[in-house]
């Protein structure tokens, strides 16, 4: 079954006002994407129970994590080891807000997407890892700045890994 819900900060980076809507709206849940001009690798305990307080009351769940995760460079070790870290956070959220789903991507899309196919399903060998230990799903976007252009490249990566 579905849930209709909104991605936060799609009505405003104010989550009371996101809120306020979904219910005005009689949606199921909202996706977390960024609230007060934080993404969730930026958020912190103190975001999250704010979150929680004004999800407090309602029937409204987080359906899921909208983290910009490996909207990086895959030639860059830094950027992809923060961006792990970045993943790490987004678990520890998804568990507050009994969610099982963080959205990813594949990387900056800089040249021949069929010859980095190899190097990107071995750089997600981590993130899968620590998110079958945590009982979670990455829901892989595609997106033109992202090597996963459309939907056919999204599948051939999930194919792959």
């Amino acid at each position: 079954m579905f849930q209709r819900a909104v991605i936060t900060d799609e009505v405003s980076q104010d989550f009371q006002v996101a809120v306020d809507f979904a219910l005005r709206h009689k949606l199921d849940a909202v996706e977390i994407r960024s609230v007060d001009e934080k993404n969730p690798f930026e958020m912190d305990q103190t975001d999250i129970e704010k979150m929680k307080s004004i999800l407090a009351g309602t029937e409204l769940k987080v359906c899921c994590i909208g983290a910009p995760f490996y909207k990086c460079d895959i030639d860059s070790q830094e950027e992809i080891q923060s961006h792990i870290e970045g993943l790490k956070r987004c678990i520890h959220m998804a568990k507050e807000f009994d969610c099982k789903l963080i959205r990813g991507f594949t990387f900056w899309n800089k040249d021949d997407f069929e010859q980095r196919i190899p190097q990107i399903v071995e750089k997600f060998q981590e993130p899968i890892r620590l998110l079958q230990q945590a009982d979670m799903r990455l829901v892989l976007e595609f997106d033109p700045s992202v090597y996963a252009t459309n939907a056919q490249k999204a599948l051939k990566i999930l194919q792959a890994l």
